[in-house]
């Protein structure tokens, strides 16, 4: 089963992209769960707490409270290895997003197109990882 989180301070953005991880997840026939948060620092607690593991992670920049490209440093300063996709309206992000090793970058309102190649590209890295060692 695949655990992904979803943060991002807008209800109707985590709905949005909700909806479209869902249908993608089912088109695949694949079991996935959805851990929603409204706030990077609660995120952050719970994976610092060991309450969630996700294997991806779906993370606003510009959020209430602290930010999501502060968040990320935070996460990787704990050696959280899962992939990070940065949603924003800002495309000037998009260089940070690679000293926290970003594996995609997606600029609200995203393209469901997009947002499944991108799936397809991480979740089948993925599956090399694991077939590999």
């Amino acid at each position: 089963m695949r655990k992904i989180a979803i943060c991002d301070d807008s209800k109707l953005d985590r709905q949005l992209l909700k909806v479209a991880i869902q249908t993608y997840f089912e088109n695949n026939e694949e079991e996935f769960k959805i851990f929603e948060y409204e706030s990077g620092d609660n995120l952050l607690a719970d994976i610092e707490e060991g309450y969630i593991e996700v294997e991806l992670l779906f993370l606003d920049i510009i959020m209430n409270g602290t930010n999501g490209m502060k968040i990320a440093r935070k996460l990787r300063d704990i050696q959280f290895k899962a992939p990070i996709i940065f949603l924003t309206a800002y495309a000037y992000y998009a260089v940070e997003s690679y000293e926290v090793q970003a594996a995609g970058y997606l600029l609200k309102p995203y393209d469901t197109n997009k947002l499944t190649l991108l799936l397809d590209e991480i979740l089948q890295r993925s599956v090399q990882k694991k077939n590999c060692c």
